[in-house]
């Protein structure tokens, strides 16, 4: 209908009234494109949001998986502190023999994956730059920058454990009973013979280098816990809570599945 009024005005040689067709072209093609834009932008703004909140239910429970490991860690090195004492002629009791025994069993520090998926996945995009808050985006920034750190810092500190592992001579273990049909068993440390391990160097070596290992993971996860609890606190103050007690639902789902999946079965002598 335009290109119609735009050829009978240039007919009529009516420039005026071409010129205005032009105008209102324009004017129109402008606002389309801005409308879109807008569009555009709102839902790349959703997008963003329902990122954050899951963000900030991973930023949940990731925090409060690094507080109770906290205390894992720690109680693993009151036990090899203990049992550096004892090679040192201290004479532990029932109790701390409990805390050297468990310290022992663990080894080394299990993998401590990461949680931020969905933070990964804002790098991924470059939507992390769509963040209005400054201090925010300079929060989660520093999270990927310590997490690709921590990841190095696990490979290089486990390349430090050189001396070798506990000797069965020395440590003595047992296989815990299967429980409730279940075909796993557990290895717990029963009794030490710590004569042969104070004149054993290899031994010593080994206690210090696990504490080392340990106090490094510790050290690192209470600074990733800082920044975890940090980061939530301006994810929160932007608005973006946590919704219900993730934490608890994350392990319902994990223990569903375990329930619903059938026992592999185990391969025997053919």
């Amino acid at each position: 209908m335009i290109l119609r009024s735009v050829m009978k005005h240039v007919r009529d040689q009516n420039w005026f009234a071409v010129g205005l067709d032009f105008v209102i072209v324009v004017v129109g093609v402008f606002i389309g494109i801005q409308v879109a834009n807008w569009n555009e932008a709102r839902q790349r703004n959703a997008e963003l949001a329902a990122a954050l909140e899951n963000l900030a239910q991973e930023v949940k429970i990731t925090a409060e998986f690094r507080a109770g490991r906290l205390d894992y860690h720690q109680t693993t090195l009151r036990g090899l502190g203990l049992l550096h004492d004892w090679l040192d002629g201290a004479e532990p009791n029932e109790n701390e023999k409990a805390l050297i025994f468990s310290a022992i069993e663990r080894g080394t520090p299990p993998p401590n994956p990461s949680r931020y998926e969905s933070l990964f996945e804002l790098q991924n995009t470059g939507q992390l730059k769509d963040i209005a808050s400054r201090d925010l985006r300079a929060a989660l920034g520093e999270q990927l920058s310590l997490d690709r750190q921590y990841q190095a810092y696990e490979e290089a500190w486990l390349r430090q454990l050189t001396a070798p592992s506990f000797s069965p001579s020395i440590v003595f273990s047992r296989l815990t009973p299967a429980e409730g049909g279940e075909p796993r068993r557990d290895s717990i440390v029963t009794g030490l013979d710590i004569d042969l391990a104070r004149s054993t160097p290899g031994f010593r070596a080994r206690v210090v280098q696990l504490y080392d290992h340990w106090d490094s993971i510790a050290n690192s996860s209470e600074t990733l816990l800082r920044l975890d609890r940090t980061t939530l606190e301006l994810l929160e103050a932007e608005g973006f809570k946590p919704s219900g007690n993730w934490l608890q639902e994350f392990r319902n789902r994990l223990t569903e599945r375990t329930r619903e999946a059938p026992p592999k079965p185990r391969e025997g002598p053919s």
